[in-house]
């Protein structure tokens, strides 16, 4: 349990120690620069496979199991506009609060200015390797789920193939979680480096990371306030109560492991004994949604994605973060839910996303990996993880508004 606890401590302990050094010696903030640019290529080589198997895995998983296929697509649904819901909100509340122009180029330089459109932006940030692998693996898993269902050959190889992509999805997500807890603190040391020849002072750095921890809290938390207020309006007082237990139980594992898949089987257990939903909706939403609907990622990435291009000098517009929200939205339906699993993922496609000069990326990244640290990490984990509880009360309520029979408990056959 200590283990558990001081586990989100020590990669900002090595932030913290890597401010400490860059201000004794200053000559190793060139150090951190090429470390971050280092590991964030390394990360960036094997995310695109881990992605593809573990989410073709998962999908073909789900939809191949006849006993939730009546509720998938309802699920799917309700995570598409979910993920929509969460960027909007996001992109409109970060816009208000540092004063965002609607269009217009970023304020950067003249150069920057005449350089391509925001809609070239958008297409660079689209061909990311991360962006493709998930529309990939999302199109796998739907063919191998359809074949899958088939009898003869077809059938057979389409489930010895999804049986492979979950071993080796399993196998891979395995490594990189080891890696990280290694690598993490290593990156999150570089990035403190980084931090102090950017901004010249360990204050600046701790003021731009109390600005992203701030901005966090008001925005997840306000998001699940608006949750809750659907969850009593569709089951009254005792849905938000029993909301509120599902919450304790899986929200704050999930804060204290900064992972929304280790809370996966407390959340389970919960969604069954105090949501009180039928077993094929709850797998469904938080099986499926621990890995392609991650509503607290969505939105702390964008709180982070625009205070660090505001730390770096680049001032970014309405219109440019409203249309990264589509690269941002494809990836993060595909990266595990693991500590640290979208650090090195999204700084890339928002660099190209958002136009940052090649000259200021090694300094956006460690602005970003600085922040995405410690207790915002655990604080995503945790509302990726209450979201998805919020989403299966709602989900319930439709499948039995529309199936009055469906989620009812079946008879009790006792012995004669």
């Amino acid at each position: 349990m200590v283990r558990k606890l001081l586990g989100p401590i020590i990669p900002l302990a090595a932030l913290v120690a890597g401010v400490l050094l860059a201000v004794a010696v200053p000559d190793t903030t060139a150090w951190g620069k090429e470390g971050i640019k280092l590991f964030v290529a390394a990360f960036n080589v094997i995310a695109p496979y881990l992605i593809l198997f573990l989410l073709a895995a998962t999908v073909a998983d789900h939809f191949g199991d006849k006993s939730r296929r009546r509720v998938l697509p309802l699920v799917f649904v309700s995570f598409v506009i979910s993920t929509v819901l969460a960027a909007v909100y996001a992109v409109v509340l970060i816009a208000g609060f540092f004063g965002l122009p609607i269009l217009g180029a970023a304020s950067t330089d003249a150069a920057a200015a005449e350089g391509p459109s925001i809609m070239e932006h958008l297409a660079e940030g689209l061909r990311a390797q991360t962006v493709i692998a998930v529309v990939y693996g999302l199109f796998v898993g739907f063919t191998l789920a359809i074949l899958g269902a088939r009898t003869g050959v077809v059938g057979y190889v389409a489930t010895q193939t999804r049986l492979t992509f979950a071993r080796w999805g399993a196998f891979m997500l395995r490594i990189l979680a080891s890696v990280l807890k290694v690598g993490l603190p290593l990156l999150l040391f570089a990035a403190g480096l980084a931090l102090i020849g950017a901004v010249g002072a360990a204050g600046d750095a701790a003021y731009w990371y109390g600005v992203s921890f701030a901005l966090t809290v008001v925005l997840l938390g306000s998001f699940l306030g608006l949750y809750t207020a659907l969850v009593y309006f569709a089951a009254g007082k005792d849905g938000v109560r029993r909301f509120g237990r599902f919450t304790l139980k899986s929200g704050t594992p999930a804060w204290a492991a900064s992972s929304s898949m280790a809370a996966l089987p407390l959340a389970l257990e919960s969604a069954r004994d105090d949501l009180e939903v039928p077993e094929d909706v709850g797998d469904a939403v938080l099986g499926i949604g621990a890995v392609v609907n991650l509503d607290g990622s969505m939105i702390g990435a964008f709180a982070l994605v625009v205070t660090a291009a505001v730390a770096t000098g680049h001032v970014p517009t309405f219109a440019e973060i409203a249309l990264l929200a589509i690269p941002l939205g494809i990836v993060l339906h595909g990266i595990p839910g693991v500590p640290g699993g979208f650090v090195a993922v999204v700084p890339p496609i928002a660099i190209a996303g958002l136009g940052i000069p090649p000259e200021a990326a090694a300094t956006y990244t460690a602005f970003f990996v600085s922040m995405a640290a410690g207790p915002n990490d655990q604080l995503r984990s945790a509302a990726n993880v209450i979201s998805n509880g919020a989403l299966a009360i709602l989900v319930h309520r439709i499948v039995r508004a529309t199936r009055p029979e469906a989620g009812k408990p079946a008879p009790e056959i006792r012995a004669p």
